[in-house]
Order: C-alpha cells, then sequence, then structure tokens
C-alpha cells in the first residue's frame, strides 16, 4: 500500500499492518493513519481499558473505547 499523509503527526508513511476493524473505521484508519501513530494508539489502549476498567468485548464498553480512539488519533469519519 502506498504511503499516506498521517492525520494525527502529519508525516508521509504507510499505514499500519493490521487493523482490527472493518467498515468505515477501518477505511478511515488506513486512508488517515501512519503505522507509528497506530503502534502509539495500540499501547495507549491498553492504558485506557485499564483506567477505565473496561471489557473490550462488552459493545458500550467496545464504544468508549473506540471513541478514544478517534479523539486519540484525531480521526475523520
Amino acid at each position: 500500500m502506498p504511503n499516506i499523509k498521517c492525520l494525527r503527526c502529519g508525516a508521509d508513511a504507510p499505514p499500519p499492518d493490521f487493523i482490527p476493524y472493518s467498515g468505515p473505521l477501518k477505511e478511515a484508519i488506513e486512508t488517515q493513519i501512519c503505522g507509528p501513530c497506530w503502534e502509539e494508539w495500540k499501547k495507549r489502549s491498553v492504558m485506557v481499558v485499564n483506567e477505565y476498567r473496561l471489557t473490550p468485548f462488552l459493545p458500550q464498553h467496545r464504544e468508549i473505547l473506540e471513541q478514544q480512539m478517534k479523539e486519540f488519533l484525531g480521526l475523520k469519519i
């Protein structure tokens, strides 16, 4: 996949290798976020899960995690 202009850091870099989402959210990450910023989010997401005591398989908790991700990455969906 060609490099993208990252919305979060402004770098011209390749997108993440693997995104565990589908649909519009996956497409937004692939086209707006570079691999290094995605790696930062993965580390931050562990802290968010622990801080908010989330159980990611619960829909309402997954919604909170996705909202935090959108804010952290500055995603435009």
